[in-house]
């Protein structure tokens, strides 16, 4: 119960969210002659997660426990691709024996699954082992999760407000002055959201929780730039943590363990598309930010359309109060986009 909250607790740190859902072990074994076909052959049941203000640890683990043994009650057997799943094997019951025949524990490694996280409990402590497909995860991220699990895990012993856990997170985890450029930025965006200002030029960002509070690395949050106006900011605040003033983009984003910075609007939005010309990366985000700059665009949409002759075709349906003159409009994005990202469709949507 313990183990499983604070996992549920951190994986809601870095994805930002309040609620959160895994799921773990509720009984069964598993056959490594199917492991790869069939999946691990056991039962599972589903733990939430839901932050509740003002609330102590131990009811929050005490809330954990009933939840644990109702859940049990009504369990399934199937797993989806991408849960995060967990799992607990330790002495709950310290039973030394059965049928008067010392008894030997066997552990049990499951390797079908995308993420899977085992904490092994016995006489000696505790440790973890966490097995994931490295064509989904990137271990850097996952080494720092483990880091951060590991500090609620242990602070959930004497911190008396849940709240307050996140406080015991090592400093480690955050970037004490994260500095990046103009250009860096622009890009991650897909266009100038910092306007006016040289490429090369360093910024200061911070990535904050909905009460500015500063987010680890690899965890998502809300972005910040100082001192430099962003295109459509949303709000301007006095730095929290020094001088100056900052501008909420109202972007999603995070700070990756390489330093590097990566904006939520961006992911899986680029799609596939192979042809007679060969494979390119549609980058359907970028084309929707360009269409917007044309004037009288208020917004667009992009997506690939499954047509006649069973072809796929870049499709961008464009919302305004005037349809724009349709050679003007190809000619401005053959200025700003590669070929491949020009639509073959393009559907105008008239708005008040």
């Amino acid at each position: 119960m313990l183990f499983l909250t604070a996992f549920n607790y951190t994986v809601g740190i870095f994805s930002n969210e309040k609620d959160v859902v895994s799921s773990s072990i509720h009984s069964g074994r598993t056959d490594s002659r199917w492991a790869r076909i069939a999946g691990p052959l056991f039962l599972t049941y589903f733990f939430r997660y839901t932050n509740v203000p003002h609330e102590t640890v131990p009811e929050l683990l005490k809330k954990s426990a009933h939840q644990i043994m109702d859940t049990m009650n009504c369990y399934i057997s199937t797993l989806h691709a991408d849960e995060m799943f967990f799992q607990y094997q330790g002495d709950l019951l310290h039973v030394e024996e059965i049928g008067g025949e010392p008894l030997t524990r066997e552990p049990i490694q499951l390797d079908s699954l995308p993420f899977h996280l085992q904490v092994m409990a016995d006489e000696r402590g505790y440790f973890y082992e966490l097995r994931y497909w490295e064509n989904r995860f990137d271990s850097s991220q996952l080494e720092l999760f483990l880091v951060a699990m590991e500090a609620v895990t242990r602070a959930m012993l004497d911190e008396r407000s849940v709240r307050r856990l996140k406080k015991h997170l090592p400093q480690s985890l955050f970037p004490k002055h994260y500095y990046t450029t103009v250009g860096e930025v622009n890009e991650a965006a897909g266009y100038s959201l910092i306007p006016t200002v040289l490429a090369d030029t360093k910024v200061k960002a911070y990535v904050f929780d909905e009460t500015c509070r500063k987010q680890p690395l690899g965890a998502w949050g809300q972005l910040y730039i100082m001192d430099y106006p962003t295109e459509g900011y949303l709000d301007q605040i006095t730095n929290p943590y020094g001088p100056g003033v900052l501008y909420q983009t109202g972007k999603t984003a995070r700070i990756l363990p390489d330093g590097s910075i990566d904006l939520l609007e961006q992911g899986g939005r680029t799609v596939i598309h192979e042809g007679i010309k060969g494979r390119h990366f549609l980058d359907l985000y970028r084309l929707e930010t360009v269409l917007t700059a044309y004037e009288g665009i208020h917004h667009a949409e992009a997506y690939v359309r499954y047509a006649e002759k069973n072809q796929l075709v870049l499709t961008a349906d464009i919302y305004g109060s005037e349809e724009p003159d349709q050679e003007k409009l190809h000619a401005y994005l053959a200025e700003h986009c590669e070929e491949a990202l020009i639509p073959g469709e393009i559907r105008f949507i008239a708005e008040p």
